[in-house]
């Protein structure tokens, strides 16, 4: 019964995958959508983000906990796709969908993992395959017979009593133990450093690229000239993480310089939210300022406590998922503002003035060289709608780097260990030197 319930909630993970693609035209059309790229890649960021966060919750809280929730949260998107009155809505539910997915997912190996022995795994492992391959066999024929009947909302709709059972399965055949101690304690043992390390990127990188856009779009900005005026967004980067990391040599903390690095991220996302089309231009010279020292001090100081609680052995397995959490964050910083910035621009420019454009709001960084050629009614509202646009995006990103905030006040104050890894060290030329005869 435990193993039905692992592979009932596979089923509704793989269906997914195969189901949506096949009746994408059909839906985009019925919600009057243009960009149909979001519904998918929410989902597939969405799952992929929390594949490894939910092994950590898994370990600290127990396995029937984290895959209830994962259960839990597929339903609901589930609901809020099938419910999906416009494009957002429906991308907002495939990104909380993905989020449950990915996590049942992972704690469907990891449970497998927990109750079979390695050698007789591989029968399990045949039956999980046969799941994903059935799941993906008949989900393109559920949905086409759907939307064939105009139903395509019932497609996201069946998942709820699927979910229910397999919520139900779970609950009552997976009386798994649980780790010993309070909830406060549980939480401590969090590997706070999954997020921070993912956050701070999403944030940066989300100003870095769209920076450019609103000299561009504004003030009618060359490339060159709007990379010229983007450096004060980059330059105090370097220092920062200097002084970071000195401040750490010498003081053996890094919980203080973090806390300070996020205060400063908050505070100078925030405050880009002010740019309007007419801002003079030396003000987004000297505000980004304050962004960027505390992305250099994040950026040197979330370096430590990944390695601190860790033997100097383990040092390449977890700098090696660090440096993927820091490189997957930056596609979500573009993703995340790419979105918003669509959403805002759509609902903030008239639709008279799209058909000035060509590809309409879908293509939103084509329209930046045509500005300048528009006769003056349309120039002036297509600059405020960029920039009030823009301003949404900085105020989400505030909000992003709270999250980190937030995360950092959990972390452990831990020692900074002083030995090296000597198997790694460099080799003795001494004891490999020959003999010369006489």
């Amino acid at each position: 019964m435990v193993f039905i319930a692992i592979c009932l909630a596979l089923f509704l993970a793989a269906l997914e995958h195969s189901a949506v693609a096949n009746i994408l035209p059909t839906i985009v059309y019925s919600l009057h959508g243009t960009d149909f790229v979001w519904v998918s890649s929410a989902y597939s960021l969405a799952a992929t983000c929390l594949i490894p966060t939910s092994g950590g919750f898994a370990e600290v809280l127990g396995r029937r906990p984290v895959i209830l929730c994962a259960i839990g949260l597929f339903a609901l998107g589930s609901a809020l796709c099938g419910s999906a009155q416009n494009m957002t809505w429906l991308v907002a539910g495939r990104a909380i969908q993905g989020a449950g997915g990915g996590a049942i997912f992972s704690l469907s190996s990891i449970i497998i993992s927990d109750f079979v022995p390695l050698r007789e795994r591989g029968a399990y492992q045949g039956f999980t395959g046969l799941v994903w391959s059935v799941a993906a066999g008949i989900g393109p024929v559920v949905s086409g017979a759907l939307a064939t009947n105009g139903r395509w909302r019932w497609l996201f709709y069946l998942n709820l009593p699927i979910s229910g059972l397999a919520f139900g399965l779970v609950l009552v055949f997976l009386p798994l133990r649980i780790p010993p101690g309070s909830f406060r304690q549980k939480i401590s043992r969090l590997d706070w450093m999954y997020i921070q390390t993912f956050i701070a990127p999403i944030s940066m990188f989300a100003t870095l690229y769209f920076g450019p856009a609103y000299f561009q779009a504004c003030f009618a900005a060359s490339p060159i000239r709007s990379a010229v005026l983007s450096l004060s967004a980059s330059t105090s980067i370097g220092p920062s993480v200097i002084i970071s990391g000195l401040s750490i040599a010498i003081t053996k903390r890094y919980r203080p310089q973090l806390w300070f690095g996020w205060i400063l991220l908050v505070v100078g996302q925030g405050s880009l939210s002010v740019f309007r089309a007419d801002t003079a231009l030396g003000v987004y010279a000297v505000l980004p300022i304050v962004m960027s020292i505390g992305v250099g001090i994040i950026y040197a100081a979330t370096y430590f406590p990944v390695l601190a609680p860790l033997p100097v052995t383990e040092n390449a397995h977890a700098l090696a998922l660090f440096a993927y959490l820091r490189y997957f964050a930056t596609v979500w910083g573009v993703t995340i503002g790419t979105a918003v910035f669509q959403n805002e621009l759509s609902k903030r420019a008239s639709p008279e003035l799209f058909n000035q454009l060509p590809g309409g709001v879908s293509v939103v960084f084509s329209t930046i060289p045509l500005i300048n050629s528009l006769p003056d009614e349309l120039k002036v509202p297509l600059r405020v709608a960029f920039a009030d646009s823009l301003d949404v995006i900085f105020q989400v990103m505030a909000g992003i780097a709270m999250i980190g905030l937030i995360s950092s006040l959990f972390m452990e104050a831990l020692p900074l260990h002083t030995q090296i890894d000597e198997r790694w060290g460099l080799q003795d030329h001494d004891k490999k030197r020959v003999a010369v005869l006489p």
